[in-house]
């Protein structure tokens, strides 16, 4: 796995950049791993570490890699860091598929950090978790017992139109992040999963 940064002048390591263009980024090999301290407590090997520090002091990251080498790990640590070190700003996490939108939300959930998803065509499961603690949650769950669909469906959107302001990490499909509950968001950190795919 690789990460390459844009910051204030030039490039940072990458495959596809050139490394000399800027001299305050230091070349891969001569990084020492285990001395940079991130504030996540996600487990990072050294490559991962320098890809999420990137992520950190960059305007601009890519990280690229093939299959199973953990870049939604990677975007799980970068998101927690981000949100460690401003809880305040606002997250924008998308992916190319409903499926990659759905593992992040997941692997960020089984991190402890939560998010909302929105848009259509996400596993339900997870978009309930983040409107289940809202209180007009039992509302919403009463009248779908009931047969009352429409009513239902308008106490939802209430419910994650709250649920958008009140989470700081947003989940969607690149085509998600255009849905109408996000029209008036300003996103300070954006993080796209699979990027490539989305192109």
């Amino acid at each position: 796995m690789r990460a390459g940064s844009r910051g204030g002048g030039g490039y940072g390591p990458s495959s596809m950049l050139n490394e000399e263009e800027n001299p305050f980024i230091p070349h891969s090999n001569d990084i020492d791993y285990s001395a940079i301290k991130l504030p996540t407590d996600l487990p990072l090997t050294g490559p991962q570490k320098a890809a999420c520090l990137s992520a950190l002091t960059s305007r601009l990251t890519l990280v690229q890699g093939p299959p199973g080498t953990g870049k939604t790990h990677v975007a799980c640590a970068i998101i927690d860091a981000w949100q460690r070190n401003d809880p305040s700003k606002k997250i924008l996490a998308v992916a190319d598929s409903n499926v990659a939108a759905d593992n992040l939300m997941e692997g960020l959930s089984q991190r402890g950090i939560r998010s909302v998803r929105v848009g259509n065509g996400s596993e339900s499961d997870l978009q309930e978790e983040a409107i289940s603690d809202l209180s007009r949650y039992r509302d919403y769950t009463r009248l779908k017992q009931n047969g009352m669909f429409g009513e239902a469906k308008a106490v939802r959107v209430t419910l994650f139109r709250e649920a958008v302001k009140r989470h700081a990490v947003i989940i969607a499909t690149c085509v998600g992040s255009g849905h109408e509950l996000l029209d008036e968001m300003v996103f300070q950190r954006v993080i796209i999963d699979e990027g490539a795919q989305s192109i």
